[in-house]
């Protein structure tokens, strides 16, 4: 694992010097292949429902890596990328924490208790965290903690860890059954190896869950579950896995024919939670050009839709989004509503 770690770490310093996009995104690819090598963990979840999906036209049961079939242990993953020599940030963090907050009574405390916790140990704790490394890449921090269900779901923990560090925020990362990929015990600055195997929060399950969830009390709104075309919507409570964001962008089976005739014109996600939520109303439509859409997109027709290539594909979402529906999902949802539009 080490080699490979450090061939990623080669790759990686390449992909930094690099001087063109092209150059850059071979890279990239070369650093996705290397890493797949990798063992990976899923620390965010304690257990995953067996569920059965079509694998090369047989069915298979198996734990598939689905946000609906997970059941959360209470810990979250914070992936903090592009940060020059983490080892030494993460130290400065400690550091600014340790002559702010760490009093010499804490210390005495501490000591009384027969606690010893090293350079960053009472830090950890102070944070609810069981485990720091270096990411593979050599230039990111990975950090797990217990998570605080006052203050959220798993996206909320990892907004308010971040801020607090000041680190940035892989956004791609809120996914509760993101991997993480292996790491050396040199890349390892702190670990509470037992804890980190064996925490388990219920109540944490209980309310950020894949389950339904309770509606909002307290007069707060409820017309976005109540416009929720697909029957996201059940008898006072959320169920995402019925969601057509879900059904379009995440799923990797079939679209049922219920949810294909909710679609409209729509084939990737669904904005009517936006559209019905109150707190949306003030909202200011941006003028920032890097948010508009291409001349491209707009342009294009069912038609084009339909004939879409594979080419064209990459092309018109490079950096975008929509990729995390893949190809052949997008082709998906588009026969989909072609299909029923045809009816």
């Amino acid at each position: 694992m080490e080699e490979t770690i450090n061939k990623i770490r080669r790759v990686q310093k390449e992909m930094d010097e690099a001087k063109t996009p092209a150059d850059r995104e071979r890279l990239h690819q070369e650093k996705s292949r290397l890493k797949k090598q990798l063992p990976a963990f899923l620390f965010q979840v304690g257990h995953i429902e067996p569920t059965e999906r079509i694998v090369f036209g047989k069915p298979m049961k198996a734990a598939w890596r689905k946000a609906e079939n997970a059941r959360l242990n209470g810990l979250v993953m914070l992936d903090a990328d592009g940060v020059e020599n983490p080892a030494e940030r993460f130290q400065q963090i400690v550091d600014k924490w340790n002559s702010t907050v760490y009093t010499p009574e804490l210390e005495q405390a501490l000591f009384e208790r027969d606690e010893c916790p090293g350079w960053c140990g009472a830090f950890c704790r102070a944070h609810g965290i069981l485990l720091v490394h270096v990411t593979p890449s050599g230039k990111g921090l990975r950090i797990v903690f217990a998570a605080n269900g006052n203050y959220g779901n798993i996206a909320h923990n990892q907004e308010r860890l971040a801020r607090l560090l000041e680190l940035p925020l892989d956004e791609a990362c809120k996914d509760s059954v993101r991997l993480s990929f292996g790491f050396t015990r040199r890349d390892i600055i702190y670990i509470e190896l037992e804890k980190l195997l064996t925490y388990d929060n219920e109540e944490f399950e209980k309310e950020y869950g894949a389950h339904p969830q309770p509606l909002p009390k307290g007069g707060e709104s409820n017309s976005a579950t109540e416009s929720l075309p697909q029957g996201g919507g059940l008898e006072g409570a959320f169920h995402s896995s019925l969601c057509l964001s879900y059904l379009t962008i995440e799923n990797r089976g079939a679209i049922p024919p219920e949810a294909a005739s909710k679609m409209g014109h729509t084939f990737y996600g669904c904005d009517r939670c936006q559209q019905a939520c109150p707190w949306n109303a003030k909202a200011i439509p941006t003028s920032e050009p890097l948010l508009q859409p291409t001349a491209e997109l707009l342009s294009m027709n069912d038609e084009d839709w339909q004939q879409l290539s594979l080419e064209q594909y990459r092309r018109l979402f490079k950096g975008s989004a929509v990729k995390r529906a893949k190809y052949e999902g997008l082709m998906r949802n588009i026969k989909a509503i072609q299909h029923e539009q045809d009816q």
